[in-house]
């Protein structure tokens, strides 16, 4: 890997865990809280945590670990040797 922007997250996870599974997860959890309600303060506590969830699955857990990556000392490196 030569550098943490070209790391995919997304090539490391199963395919249950893959982004197009987490939106139609989501989506579908929404309309299932919807459908036989049609109460919107029930639906809307559902939404907000599904939103949650994608903003973390999604933007924040990827940005995490490329940082990560980012901040791991270069194993191409010579390692430094301390002298007493």
């Amino acid at each position: 890997m030569k550098n943490s922007e070209d790391y995919n997250v997304w090539s490391e996870k199963p395919p249950w865990c893959q982004p197009w599974t987490i939106l139609l997860t989501g989506s579908v959890i929404i309309v299932a809280s919807w459908l036989p309600f049609h109460k919107w303060w029930l639906s809307l506590p559902v939404a907000s945590v599904i939103a949650l969830w994608w903003w973390y699955f999604l933007l924040a857990y990827p940005r995490l670990i490329r940082q990560a990556i980012a901040m791991e000392p270069s194993h191409s490196s010579t390692p430094k040797t301390t002298t007493d």
